[in-house]
C-alpha cells in the first residue's frame, strides 16, 4: 500500500498516478478532510472544530475498538459493517481513502441512536446499530484518489486485523469468530460494485 502524501513528488509512482488523473487531492489535514467528509452526511467520521486551543474533536471514553471487547456476535457485525459502509460510501461519492486505517483509529461509543442509513450504489440501507456507534479518526494520511486498489488494500488490512483481534479475545472461545468466514470472499473483490454487494451480503447474514 502506498500512502502518497509520504512520497516525494519526484517519485515515479506518484507521477504515474498524477498523469493518469487518479489522484485528486493529497496533503490534507484532519480538519480540512473532516469538513469535506461532512458533506456525505455519514455519521461514522469524526468532526473536528477549530478553536483557540487548536483542532478539537468529541471525547470517546470507551476508546478504540483495539481494546474493546464485543459483548456478542451482533456487536462484532455492527462494528465491522459501520467501517465497511462508511469507507465504501466515502470512496464511491468522493474517491476518498483514509490512508492510515487501523483498529486504534476506529473509535467507539454508546449512543442513543439505533439506526444509521447509508446510500451506497442504488440502495438506501438501514443498519441497526443497537446503540453502538463507530467513528473513524485521524485523516492526516487521507487522500482523494480514483484507484479502487487503494481502498481495497486498506479494507482488506482492516478485515485481517479485526479478525485477528476478535480471535485473541475471550469471546471467541465460546462463540467462534464470524469474520473469519469472509476473508477468502473479500480476496475475490475486484471493484466497487463487488464490494457493495459483499457488504450487503454480510449485512444479510448478520440480520441487522
Amino acid at each position: 500500500m502506498i500512502y502518497l502524501n509520504k512520497i516525494k513528488k519526484s517519485n515515479y509512482t506518484y507521477q504515474k498516478y498524477i498523469s493518469k488523473g487518479k489522484i485528486l487531492k493529497t496533503n490534507y489535514d484532519d480538519y480540512r478532510i473532516s469538513k469535506e467528509l461532512k458533506n456525505l452526511n455519514c455519521k461514522n467520521f469524526i468532526t473536528y472544530v477549530k478553536s483557540s486551543r487548536g483542532t478539537l474533536s468529541e471525547y470517546f471514553p470507551i476508546g478504540s475498538i483495539y481494546h474493546y471487547l464485543p459483548k456478542n456476535i451482533t456487536e462484532i457485525y455492527i462494528i465491522f459493517l459501520q467501517v465497511l459502509f462508511s469507507l465504501t460510501l466515502a470512496f464511491e461519492k468522493m474517491h476518498f481513502t483514509h490512508g492510515n486505517l487501523h483498529l486504534g483509529n476506529i473509535l467507539i461509543r454508546n449512543s442513543d441512536e439505533q439506526m444509521i442509513e447509508y446510500n451506497i450504489g442504488d440502495c438506501n440501507v438501514k443498519l441497526n446499530i443497537h446503540g453502538i456507534k463507530v467513528k473513524i479518526n485521524d485523516f492526516d494520511n487521507g487522500m482523494f484518489c480514483r484507484d479502487f486498489t487503494f481502498l481495497w488494500n486498506e479494507l482488506y488490512c482492516f478485515v485481517l486485523e479485526y479478525e485477528s483481534s476478535i480471535s485473541k479475545k475471550i469471546f471467541n472461545i465460546i462463540c467462534g469468530n464470524p469474520i473469519t468466514r469472509f476473508i477468502k470472499e473479500f480476496q475475490e473483490i475486484k471493484n466497487i460494485d463487488e464490494l457493495q454487494k459483499f457488504i450487503l451480503r454480510v449485512k444479510e447474514i448478520a440480520k441487522i
